[in-house]
């Protein structure tokens, strides 16, 4: 039974609430919100896991607007912004009786700010709400509520939701106030969650019995409830009923850092973008690790430098960046992907949406864990590609993705780690794809996860229905960035001898770039690609569509246009295939 009842008195108007998203968080303050005598309209996404708040009291509806319908207050508990921006979209048919919007999605503070101009032009009044607390306090009603609004009424309208769900209410002044203080709460919640796992498993790695830390720390100036309570679970590997989904915890990991980029405090490593991990389950696998194309390369570590000093690209914080974008955006559409949907053929041929995850997965293991070599797997790395996906074919998604969520984060630091010099400029040799600087190696997971999530996962061109904003600039140009460095060098004499006078690329829009790419010195020459247009020769393309044509995913004569000597280019384009 919900915590709280809290019954509205004899002859007060009974508020209806419309409660759009019925998951962990949004469920429960459901179940409270009608024990306390209040009327509740349901929606989510997946009906049935609205359902079972019928036997509460709640009326389950199939469309945002039909559950906002008559509603005095609409309150939020989605995903993330751009998906509560698209339901309330969704329920504008509902809005007309201009109800209350209560919006509790954790949200960077400038997305505060754009779901409060969005409620403006919907027409009804706006209160950012994010939630401090889990699933424990949102069944037992004693949420805090973090709070602000641009309406003066507001408090009074949105009081009896919020007692029913919460103990406390602390009210700011300015919309993007709360986002602000929610996430400075979360960095602390991150840290420590990280900072106890990692002193527990220190302490076993030196030997330490670790439920001797939570003995020492019991009563000291350092203890806290949440030491107490989350350090024991950790020890007894209790991490199967989690009380806030990992994928949740790195989209407001991956919302401290952004904020932290914009608005960098002096001394604060959120300016760093080092993104706090979670803490996940390990798993022992009987299977072999995977060897893929590496952002961190087999038999490179990161942590230990393996080559002579050479020269590199300019090093920017760019790539990892970049990286980082595309997998916050994987990450917000993971959780959103069902098991009919994760069997569905991607468009990358031969493999399921979960083989692209599974790939994925590969990769970042590696990093973290790299494997000593194996002579014995195939050279040419699409066939090594696939023999690391077959390994994991027998897993569960679950099992897939748990590889992912916990390996993803360590190997987006390590990357992060060899930006600084004196390392970074190093020369890695990537067996079959050449040798690249070592901080370009962040480039390369920015380019693969944007390549597979944007190209052969979603719409139009992949099987999944979801949508992400228009990628930037600074995701499509360290992709990009990769790809040109690459180019002489992932085919070798075959691409070499198609090219016999210079060609420029000339690549528009987002990642845009203008390149020469020069004959071979030689027979045994490698081809050049210099900055800038130094040729009558052109071919012209969107970077965008760099991406897919110029790794054969589409054909390159639908998207690019030829000025000057067309027989010149022809052959380049026919070889061309980066991998």
């Amino acid at each position: 039974m919900s915590g709280k009842h809290r019954k509205t008195s004899s002859g007060q108007k009974r508020p209806m609430v419309a409660v759009l998203g019925t998951g962990t968080m949004g469920e429960a303050m459901a179940r409270n919100i009608a024990a306390a005598g209040l009327g509740v309209r349901a929606w989510n996404r997946n009906r049935a896991r609205a359902e079972p708040l019928a036997g509460a009291g709640a009326t389950v509806c199939d469309t945002p607007a039909e559950a906002c319908r008559g509603a005095d207050v609409v309150l939020t508990a989605l995903a993330n912004e751009k998906v509560v921006a698209e339901v309330m979209d969704q329920a504008r048919d509902g809005l007309g009786g201009h109800p209350m919007w209560v919006q509790t999605c954790t949200v960077s503070p400038d997305g505060g700010r754009r779901l409060a101009e969005q409620a403006s032009r919907l027409n009804v009044p706006y209160v950012e709400a994010p939630l401090l607390g889990t699933k424990e306090p949102a069944v037992a009603g004693t949420l805090t509520i973090l709070a602000a609004s641009p309406q003066q009424d507001a408090r009074e309208r949105v009081r009896p939701v919020l007692e029913a769900v919460g103990s406390r209410t602390v009210w700011l002044d300015d919309v993007g106030q709360p986002s602000s203080l929610k996430l400075a709460y979360n960095a602390w919640v991150l840290t420590t969650v990280e900072g106890i796992a990692e002193s527990l498993t220190l302490a076993g790695t030196l030997g330490v019995d670790p439920h001797l830390v939570i003995d020492v720390i019991d009563g000291s100036g350092l203890d806290s409830p949440y030491v107490q309570s989350k350090g024991p679970r950790m020890l007894d590997d209790d991490l199967d009923t989690p009380s806030f989904p990992l994928e949740a915890a790195e989209k407001d990991a991956g919302l401290i850092t952004d904020t932290a980029r914009r608005r960098p405090a002096p001394g604060h490593r959120g300016s760093r973008a080092r993104t706090p991990r979670p803490c996940g389950r390990r798993r022992t696998r009987s299977r072999g690790r995977c060897r893929d194309l590496p952002c961190v390369p087999p038999g490179c570590d990161l942590t230990r430098p393996s080559f002579e000093r050479g020269e590199g690209g300019t090093m920017t914080g760019a790539g990892i960046a970049a990286a980082r974008s595309s997998t916050a955006q994987l990450a917000e559409i993971v959780p959103q992907v069902d098991d009919v949907q994760w069997e569905l053929p991607s468009a990358c041929d031969g493999w399921r949406i979960i083989d692209v995850v599974a790939h994925l997965a590969a990769l970042a293991s590696e990093a973290v864990d790299p494997p000593p070599p194996d002579p014995s797997l195939p050279k040419n790395r699409e066939r090594y590609h696939d023999v690391r996906v077959d390994e994991r074919r027998g897993w569960s998604h679950e099992d897939v993705l748990d590889e992912w969520r916990r390996s993803s984060p360590r190997q987006l630091d390590l990357l992060e780690a060899a930006q600084e010099p004196p390392g970074a400029g190093e020369p890695v040799e990537v067996p079959g794809l050449g040798t690249y600087p070592r901080h370009l190696l962040a480039n390369t997971m920015a380019f693969n996860v944007f390549c597979h999530l944007r190209n052969d996962m979603l719409a139009p061109d992949g099987p999944l229905p979801f949508t992400l904003p228009e990628p930037a600039d600074d995701q499509v140009a360290p992709a990009v960035e990769f790809m040109l460095a690459g180019l002489p060098q992932m085919q070798g004499p075959e691409l070499t001898v198609t090219v016999n006078r210079p060609i420029v690329l000339d690549l528009t829009g987002p990642g845009a770039t203008t390149v020469t790419i020069l004959p071979a010195n030689g027979p045994t020459g490698q081809l050049t690609v210099t900055p800038g247009a130094d040729a009558t020769t052109q071919v012209r393309s969107t970077a965008l569509d760099f991406i897919a044509w110029a790794t054969t995913r589409k054909p390159w004569r639908d998207y690019c246009s030829i000025t000057g000597d067309a027989s010149a280019a022809t052959p380049f384009l026919d070889c061309l295939n980066i991998i």
